[in-house]
């Protein structure tokens, strides 16, 4: 197998993903700068994640807490994921910052809409589901990205080898 114009295999030297996630926080500035750091510190690439929000928290009412910068911050769930959403036209931003610094892109989307987000502007490269995820039951949201990704499975292969 291929990632990147590089062979993967257990001959062959690793292949280093930098999870990125959502800890740019929404912030492109600070997206740019992950990858940067990312390739810097020799990652083969990077993975984000992209999602809608509203595929996976329903309940406004949810908190989460958590420390940042010394100091103990409580927000909403769905505040929180809803600031770290990339829409299409930042993935796409930031698929070409990695082509510019040499680097893959990667995203792992959830639901039809997140795989649709990679597809539409020919994102070639993108990881996985959330599926394998423990935090998603297999009858939850994340069931359809599964089929979505099944009829476009030329553009990945999921955690689970499928």
């Amino acid at each position: 197998m291929k990632l990147h114009d590089r062979q993967l295999g257990p001959s062959h030297p690793a292949f280093l993903i930098a999870e990125i996630g959502i800890n740019h926080n929404g912030d492109m500035v600070l997206a740019r700068a992950a990858i940067d750091a990312a390739v810097k510190a020799g990652a083969d690439a990077v993975k984000f994640q992209n999602y809608e929000t509203e595929d996976f928290v329903s309940d406004r009412t949810l908190t989460f807490t958590y420390r940042s910068q010394g100091r103990e911050i409580t927000e909403s769930q769905y505040e929180l994921f809803k600031r770290c959403e990339l829409s299409e036209t930042m993935l796409m931003e930031l698929a070409s910052h990695c082509a510019e610094k040499g680097t893959c892109f990667l995203s792992t989307p959830t639901g039809d809409r997140g795989v649709e987000a990679l597809v539409r502007p020919g994102i070639e490269k993108w990881l996985g589901f959330p599926g394998a995820s423990s935090t998603h039951r297999e009858d939850g949201p994340h069931r359809t990205s599964h089929d979505a990704v099944h009829r476009d499975g030329n553009r990945i292969r999921d955690r689970r080898g499928g």
